[in-house]
């Protein structure tokens, strides 16, 4: 659905209402539109914040409008949020180390990525301008979580310019305890340790790390 991909962002802090226009929290219009009998309404806002009311499908119009798989992958993040992030001790190409100890009181941003990933190239340029745009902010780390070893990704870099932290060989951290299901996903982790946001694009990101102190 175009109108989707155009003007509904699910990783926003949006306000929703409901079809009969009360206000709900953000989880439960996910679960409403998980029955696959609401799509959101994006509403024309005069203060700046995001407002979607859900409208409720005719039995005719629900086998044209299914936004269920979009919806299911944004709950999916939303309910990781408030987690701590898995147990890590990460060495990137360069020999740094980042481990609880040494990022607590800094945010992360996590990008998951494998060497084959066409999303993941086409999201690359913008990602190198996020990282540029945030340079002064030392209390800021931009790190890859790469899939492949480094035999892989090294000979890759030197065709492909990423100005962030490279960690190779994390498949498995990626697939077991992040439990990632689509490339790229980029975790915003808190100052504390603790996710504050699981996204699927660098302006996303921007979004989030405009939000955190």
């Amino acid at each position: 659905m175009y109108y989707l991909g155009d003007y509904v962002n699910f990783y926003e802090d949006y306000i929703a209402y409901d079809d009969h226009s009360n206000i709900i929290s953000k989880e439960r219009s996910y679960q409403l539109m998980l029955t696959k009998k609401y799509i959101p309404l994006r509403l024309i806002s005069t203060d700046g914040n995001p407002y979607y009311q859900l409208y409720r499908l005719s039995p005719a119009q629900e086998k044209n409008y299914n936004v269920a798989g979009w919806v299911a992958e944004a709950y999916d993040s939303f309910k990781r949020e408030g987690k701590k992030l898995p147990a890590y001790n990460f060495t990137d190409l360069m020999g740094n180390v980042y481990n609880p100890a040494n990022t607590r009181g800094k945010i992360m941003v996590l990008k998951t990525w494998f060497v084959a990933c066409s999303t993941c190239e086409t999201q690359r340029p913008a990602f190198n301008q996020l990282v540029k745009q945030y340079k002064n902010r030392k209390d800021i780390l931009f790190v890859s979580l790469v899939n492949d070893s480094a035999t892989k990704v090294v000979p890759f870099l030197k065709t492909k310019k990423m100005d962030y932290m490279v960690v190779p060989g994390q498949e498995d951290y990626n697939s077991k305890k992040l439990n990632v299901l689509g490339y790229p996903t980029y975790y915003i982790v808190n100052r504390n340790g603790v996710i504050a946001r699981v996204v699927n694009n660098p302006e996303n990101v921007d979004y989030v790390l405009k939000k955190l102190n």
